[in-house]
């Protein structure tokens, strides 16, 4: 049965990207939003009682950062799978990030680099209806299917800095092993496809 109304949320301690994320989410009117938050422990709770389909967080919050809240989900709320966009600006000086978010949270389906207004610009409306598709209980292709089937997480993010794409977690094989990447060059952007 198809759902007529969605909820999403909103993590992250600029209000200026709160807004920015809101403005582009009203012309989705079957999406309706759950309180934003900057606060850790509030974000686990607005999701452990409303359920969001959709989840926009960055990776620092107040409090931390979301790692909790995408175990909170992976661990103790069995059956619930949102569609979670992640994003951060913190990439250079933390460049493990990816493997660390792809390896341990697959409940993550895109994953971005601030910033972020250009990818939403020109992703939304497939990331809106892949979180629709998933809200249904059909498994989002993003068209990147991975070797054996189903749709594999991606990242998008500047070509800078290379370490980026080939990080030594990787290569020394302290991450889970990447069974394959493929690359699909658009502008100065690269959309790795990680395979574990």
């Amino acid at each position: 049965m198809k759902k007529s109304v969605f909820k999403y949320i909103i993590i992250e301690d600029d209000k200026n990207i709160w807004k920015n994320i809101t403005a582009r989410m009203e012309r989705y009117l079957q999406w309706h939003p759950v309180s934003p938050t900057d606060n850790l422990e509030e974000a686990i709770q607005l999701i452990q009682t409303h359920r969001p389909e959709l989840i926009f967080t960055d990776w620092s919050i107040r409090g931390g950062n979301s790692y909790p809240i995408l175990s909170h989900i992976h661990r103790n709320m069995v059956g619930y799978t949102p569609y979670i966009i992640f994003f951060t600006g913190y990439q250079g000086e933390n460049p493990e990030i990816p493997q660390v978010v792809f390896n341990e949270f697959p409940l993550v389906k895109k994953y971005l680099v601030k910033p972020i207004f250009q990818q939403l610009t020109e992703n939304l409306s497939q990331y809106v209806s892949e979180a629709e598709a998933l809200a249904e209980g059909v498994e989002p292709d993003d068209g990147a299917a991975a070797a054996g089937g189903g749709a594999a997480p991606s990242w998008e993010a500047p070509l800078e800095p290379p370490e980026l794409i080939a990080h030594p977690l990787v290569a020394r094989g302290r991450a889970t092993a990447v069974a394959r990447r493929r690359d699909e060059v658009r502008g100065n952007r690269v959309r790795c496809i990680l395979v574990t």
